[in-house]
């Protein structure tokens, strides 16, 4: 059970790796063709937290 269980996250965190990239792809050609800065900043947890639970995400 405990190596299905990590072979389903493994699965998982690769499907997400993949459209992570894609998506960044997509955002940092124009963006350097245009010269353009591209600014990454990431939610803290307890604004993440009471985004969930509120529905808002």
């Amino acid at each position: 059970m405990l190596l299905e269980e990590r072979a389903r996250r493994l699965r998982r965190f690769r499907r997400i790796r993949d459209v992570v990239a894609r998506v960044a792809g997509e955002i940092i050609e124009p963006a350097g063709q245009n010269n353009a800065a591209i600014v990454v900043d990431v939610m803290d947890g307890k604004t993440y937290t009471a985004r969930k639970q509120s529905g808002g995400m």
